[in-house]
Protein backbone atom coordinates (compact mmCIF):
# COMPACT_ATOMS: atom_id res chain seq x y z
CA UNK A 1 0.00 0.00 0.00
CA UNK A 2 0.96 3.77 -0.33
CA UNK A 3 1.89 4.78 3.17
CA UNK A 4 0.16 7.57 4.86
CA UNK A 5 0.73 9.84 7.70
CA UNK A 6 -2.78 9.62 10.27
CA UNK A 7 -4.41 12.67 8.95
CA UNK A 8 -2.23 13.76 6.04
CA UNK A 9 -1.17 11.26 2.77
CA UNK A 10 2.58 11.11 1.57
CA UNK A 11 2.68 12.96 -1.75
CA UNK A 12 5.06 10.36 -3.35
CA UNK A 13 3.85 11.15 -6.87
CA UNK A 14 3.03 7.72 -8.02
CA UNK A 15 6.84 6.25 -6.87
CA UNK A 16 5.94 5.05 -3.11
CA UNK A 17 5.44 1.03 -4.93
CA UNK A 18 8.16 1.26 -6.85
CA UNK A 19 10.29 1.93 -4.28
CA UNK A 20 10.70 -1.10 -3.09
CA UNK A 21 11.16 -3.36 -5.96
CA UNK A 22 13.04 -6.46 -3.84
CA UNK A 23 12.71 -9.94 -5.14
CA UNK A 24 11.70 -11.78 -2.27
CA UNK A 25 12.10 -15.75 -0.82
CA UNK A 26 8.93 -17.69 -1.55
CA UNK A 27 6.16 -16.14 1.58
CA UNK A 28 2.88 -15.54 1.40
CA UNK A 29 2.04 -12.12 0.24
CA UNK A 30 -0.44 -9.90 2.20
CA UNK A 31 -0.87 -10.10 6.43
CA UNK A 32 -2.27 -12.79 8.05
CA UNK A 33 -2.70 -14.63 4.45
CA UNK A 34 -2.48 -17.72 2.34
CA UNK A 35 -1.13 -18.32 -0.63
CA UNK A 36 -4.00 -18.48 -3.42
CA UNK A 37 -4.55 -21.68 -5.56
CA UNK A 38 -3.98 -22.20 -8.95
CA UNK A 39 -7.24 -20.98 -11.11
CA UNK A 40 -7.93 -18.58 -8.00
CA UNK A 41 -8.64 -14.89 -8.85
CA UNK A 42 -7.99 -15.50 -12.21
CA UNK A 43 -8.06 -11.92 -13.63
CA UNK A 44 -5.48 -10.69 -10.95
CA UNK A 45 -2.54 -9.24 -13.01
CA UNK A 46 0.68 -8.18 -12.38
CA UNK A 47 2.07 -4.31 -13.58
CA UNK A 48 5.45 -4.59 -14.40
CA UNK A 49 7.80 -1.20 -15.15
CA UNK A 50 10.16 -1.81 -18.00
CA UNK A 51 9.68 -5.97 -16.26
CA UNK A 52 10.04 -4.55 -12.90
CA UNK A 53 7.17 -5.39 -10.92
CA UNK A 54 5.42 -2.18 -9.63
CA UNK A 55 1.52 -2.94 -8.53
CA UNK A 56 -1.11 -5.23 -9.12
CA UNK A 57 -4.25 -4.94 -11.36
CA UNK A 58 -7.45 -6.51 -12.11
CA UNK A 59 -8.64 -7.69 -15.43
CA UNK A 60 -12.36 -6.47 -16.23
CA UNK A 61 -12.23 -7.10 -19.86
CA UNK A 62 -10.76 -9.73 -22.56
CA UNK A 63 -7.82 -5.87 -23.17
CA UNK A 64 -8.69 -3.97 -20.11
CA UNK A 65 -7.86 -3.30 -16.76
CA UNK A 66 -7.87 -1.06 -13.63
CA UNK A 67 -5.05 -0.65 -11.40
CA UNK A 68 -4.98 2.55 -8.27
CA UNK A 69 -3.76 5.65 -10.24
CA UNK A 70 -0.79 6.37 -8.42
CA UNK A 71 1.07 2.82 -9.28
CA UNK A 72 0.84 4.53 -12.75
CA UNK A 73 0.81 8.10 -12.48
CA UNK A 74 3.97 9.73 -14.43
CA UNK A 75 4.84 6.46 -15.79
CA UNK A 76 4.99 5.99 -19.72
CA UNK A 77 2.18 3.29 -21.54
CA UNK A 78 4.80 2.03 -23.79
CA UNK A 79 7.23 0.63 -21.03
CA UNK A 80 4.56 -0.98 -18.88
CA UNK A 81 2.91 -4.53 -19.15
CA UNK A 82 1.20 -7.13 -17.20
CA UNK A 83 1.78 -10.60 -16.56
CA UNK A 84 -1.48 -13.03 -16.18
CA UNK A 85 -2.04 -16.46 -15.45
CA UNK A 86 0.91 -16.84 -13.24
CA UNK A 87 0.38 -16.80 -9.45
CA UNK A 88 4.08 -15.38 -9.76
CA UNK A 89 4.32 -11.91 -10.34
CA UNK A 90 7.83 -12.34 -11.88
CA UNK A 91 7.41 -15.66 -14.58
CA UNK A 92 4.84 -17.79 -15.93
CA UNK A 93 2.30 -17.00 -17.66
CA UNK A 94 1.84 -14.52 -20.26
CA UNK A 95 2.55 -11.18 -20.29
CA UNK A 96 0.99 -8.12 -22.90
CA UNK A 97 1.81 -4.49 -23.36
CA UNK A 98 -0.31 -1.83 -22.52
CA UNK A 99 -1.68 0.47 -25.26
CA UNK A 100 -2.93 2.81 -23.08
CA UNK A 101 -3.38 4.40 -19.31
CA UNK A 102 -6.41 6.71 -18.42
CA UNK A 103 -5.81 8.03 -15.05
CA UNK A 104 -9.24 9.42 -13.53
CA UNK A 105 -9.30 12.88 -14.51
CA UNK A 106 -10.01 14.04 -10.99
CA UNK A 107 -6.75 11.75 -9.20
CA UNK A 108 -4.55 14.12 -6.92
CA UNK A 109 -1.44 12.85 -6.41
CA UNK A 110 -1.51 14.63 -3.18
CA UNK A 111 -4.56 13.22 -1.30
CA UNK A 112 -4.91 10.13 -3.31
CA UNK A 113 -8.53 11.04 -4.19
CA UNK A 114 -10.15 9.44 -7.27
CA UNK A 115 -7.10 6.90 -6.74
CA UNK A 116 -8.13 4.50 -10.34
CA UNK A 117 -6.65 4.12 -13.45
CA UNK A 118 -8.10 1.98 -16.66
CA UNK A 119 -5.46 0.53 -18.44
CA UNK A 120 -5.66 -0.80 -22.16
CA UNK A 121 -3.97 -3.72 -23.07
CA UNK A 122 -3.01 -4.40 -26.96
CA UNK A 123 -3.83 -7.49 -27.37
CA UNK A 124 -7.12 -9.97 -25.65
CA UNK A 125 -5.54 -12.04 -23.07
CA UNK A 126 -6.20 -15.90 -23.67
CA UNK A 127 -9.96 -16.97 -22.19
CA UNK A 128 -8.03 -18.77 -19.27
CA UNK A 129 -7.94 -15.13 -17.64
CA UNK A 130 -11.60 -14.42 -16.54
CA UNK A 131 -12.47 -11.03 -16.27
CA UNK A 132 -13.47 -10.00 -12.80
CA UNK A 133 -17.29 -8.57 -12.16
CA UNK A 134 -18.15 -4.90 -11.58
CA UNK A 135 -20.35 -4.01 -8.85
CA UNK A 136 -23.31 -1.62 -9.72
CA UNK A 137 -23.34 1.91 -9.16
CA UNK A 138 -23.89 2.65 -5.71
CA UNK A 139 -22.83 2.47 -1.94
CA UNK A 140 -19.80 0.91 -0.88
CA UNK A 141 -20.05 -2.60 -0.37
CA UNK A 142 -20.51 -4.23 3.72
CA UNK A 143 -19.71 -7.41 5.00
CA UNK A 144 -16.33 -9.89 4.15
CA UNK A 145 -14.18 -9.04 1.59
CA UNK A 146 -10.93 -10.91 -0.25
CA UNK A 147 -7.71 -8.90 -0.07
CA UNK A 148 -5.65 -10.13 -3.26
CA UNK A 149 -1.64 -9.32 -3.68
CA UNK A 150 1.56 -10.10 -4.22
CA UNK A 151 3.12 -8.02 -1.41
CA UNK A 152 5.15 -7.90 1.50
CA UNK A 153 4.06 -10.27 4.26
CA UNK A 154 4.87 -8.15 7.07
CA UNK A 155 5.67 -4.51 7.53
CA UNK A 156 9.50 -3.53 5.58
CA UNK A 157 9.32 -7.28 4.67
CA UNK A 158 10.42 -7.50 1.01
CA UNK A 159 8.27 -8.41 -2.25
CA UNK A 160 6.97 -9.08 -4.73
CA UNK A 161 5.77 -12.94 -3.83
CA UNK A 162 3.59 -15.54 -5.17
CA UNK A 163 0.13 -14.35 -4.44
CA UNK A 164 -1.84 -14.86 -1.49
CA UNK A 165 -5.14 -13.84 -0.09
CA UNK A 166 -6.93 -12.88 3.16
CA UNK A 167 -9.90 -12.40 3.73
CA UNK A 168 -10.82 -9.42 5.84
CA UNK A 169 -13.76 -7.52 7.28
CA UNK A 170 -14.76 -4.32 5.84
CA UNK A 171 -15.89 -1.05 7.89
CA UNK A 172 -18.24 1.54 7.59
CA UNK A 173 -17.06 4.87 6.58
CA UNK A 174 -18.48 6.46 9.67
CA UNK A 175 -15.73 4.11 11.54
CA UNK A 176 -13.00 4.40 9.75
CA UNK A 177 -13.59 8.57 9.77
CA UNK A 178 -12.22 8.13 13.46
CA UNK A 179 -8.82 6.99 12.12
CA UNK A 180 -8.57 8.84 9.22
CA UNK A 181 -10.97 11.86 9.00
CA UNK A 182 -12.79 13.62 5.76
CA UNK A 183 -9.94 11.35 3.96
CA UNK A 184 -12.06 8.94 4.31
CA UNK A 185 -15.31 9.40 1.55
CA UNK A 186 -18.10 7.51 -0.50
CA UNK A 187 -15.25 6.70 -2.74
CA UNK A 188 -13.58 5.08 -0.66
CA UNK A 189 -14.07 2.12 1.65
CA UNK A 190 -12.25 0.87 4.31
CA UNK A 191 -11.15 -2.83 5.93
CA UNK A 192 -9.05 -4.73 7.42
CA UNK A 193 -8.76 -6.90 11.06
CA UNK A 194 -5.68 -7.12 13.62
CA UNK A 195 -3.46 -8.85 11.73
CA UNK A 196 -4.33 -9.36 8.80
CA UNK A 197 -4.68 -6.89 5.72
CA UNK A 198 -3.02 -5.00 2.33
CA UNK A 199 1.07 -3.95 2.90
CA UNK A 200 3.49 -2.48 0.59
CA UNK A 201 3.47 -4.01 -2.95
CA UNK A 202 -0.24 -4.62 -2.37
CA UNK A 203 -0.94 -1.05 -4.34
CA UNK A 204 -3.21 -1.65 -7.60
CA UNK A 205 -4.58 -5.35 -6.89
CA UNK A 206 -8.19 -6.37 -6.12
CA UNK A 207 -10.53 -6.16 -3.45
CA UNK A 208 -13.08 -9.40 -4.21
CA UNK A 209 -16.53 -10.21 -3.06
CA UNK A 210 -16.61 -13.29 -0.99
CA UNK A 211 -16.96 -15.20 -4.05
CA UNK A 212 -14.34 -14.45 -5.67
CA UNK A 213 -16.07 -13.31 -8.48
CA UNK A 214 -16.98 -9.47 -7.88
CA UNK A 215 -14.19 -6.91 -7.58
CA UNK A 216 -15.05 -4.08 -5.22
CA UNK A 217 -12.18 -2.01 -4.58
CA UNK A 218 -8.83 -1.37 -5.45
CA UNK A 219 -6.11 -1.63 -2.85
CA UNK A 220 -4.70 2.05 -2.61
CA UNK A 221 -3.38 2.85 0.94
CA UNK A 222 -2.58 2.43 4.76
CA UNK A 223 -1.38 4.08 7.64
CA UNK A 224 2.15 5.32 8.89
CA UNK A 225 2.18 4.54 12.40
CA UNK A 226 5.59 6.17 13.17
CA UNK A 227 8.02 8.29 10.90
CA UNK A 228 9.48 5.49 8.19
CA UNK A 229 7.29 2.98 9.79
CA UNK A 230 5.26 1.18 7.19
CA UNK A 231 1.58 -0.09 9.27
CA UNK A 232 0.48 -3.35 8.26
CA UNK A 233 -2.54 -5.18 9.59
CA UNK A 234 -2.41 -2.82 12.82
CA UNK A 235 -5.80 -2.43 15.16
CA UNK A 236 -6.97 0.95 14.32
CA UNK A 237 -4.84 1.62 11.11
CA UNK A 238 -7.37 -0.25 8.67
CA UNK A 239 -6.56 -0.15 5.03
CA UNK A 240 -8.11 1.93 2.50
CA UNK A 241 -9.59 0.94 -0.82
CA UNK A 242 -11.19 3.01 -3.49
CA UNK A 243 -14.40 1.73 -3.97
CA UNK A 244 -15.27 0.75 -7.94
CA UNK A 245 -18.98 1.46 -7.34
CA UNK A 246 -18.63 4.69 -7.24
CA UNK A 247 -16.43 4.49 -10.93
CA UNK A 248 -18.58 1.68 -12.45
CA UNK A 249 -20.43 4.15 -15.24
CA UNK A 250 -17.03 5.89 -15.65
CA UNK A 251 -14.67 2.58 -16.15
CA UNK A 252 -17.85 1.45 -18.50
CA UNK A 253 -17.18 4.59 -20.17
CA UNK A 254 -13.45 4.33 -20.80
Amino acid sequence: MKIKTRIRRMALAGTAAMAFTVMASPANAVVGGQAAAAGQFPYTLALLNNGTYTCGATLIGPSKAITAAHCVDGLLAGRLTVRADSLQPTSGGQTERLSQVVIHPEYSSLDLANDIAVLRLARDLPAVNVPALLPPQGPPPSGKAFVVGYGANKAGATFPNPRSKVSVQLISNPACQEAYGSDVTDSTVCGGTAGQGACTGDDGGPVADPLGRTVLGIISWGAKSTPGSQSCGNPGQPDVYTNLSSYTNWISSV
